[in-house]
């Protein structure tokens, strides 16, 4: 069970439905800090919207602390993070298969 809610979703595009829970929520993710940074109108606009939401994780590497890509999609609902394929590193897309 927790393999599967440490699974990492790669994908050439956005996905429609979520990996994990099938609901049509996905979003962009937008990498800003609310206080520091400010956001366009069109930000501001997505994020109402919901076609964006703030945040998401980083992975990294067990044996160096490097980063290996952000993720670029996020389930609304269950909160299920999807890398984009063309910035993953070859490392990690060729050791996933």
């Amino acid at each position: 069970m927790r393999d599967g809610l440490r699974q990492c979703f790669v994908r050439q595009r956005k996905p429609r439905l979520c990996p994990r829970c099938g609901k049509r929520t996905m979003a962009g993710i937008l990498y800003k800090d609310r206080v520091r940074d400010n956001f366009s109108d069109d930000e501001c606009e997505k994020l109402f919207t919901g076609e964006l939401v703030i945040g998401g994780r980083c992975i990294r590497t067990e044996s160096r602390a490097s980063d290996v890509g952000y993720a670029k999609w996020m389930c609304r609902s269950c909160g299920c993070e999807v890398y984009a394929e063309k910035h993953m590193s070859t490392r990690l897309t060729a050791g996933s298969g």
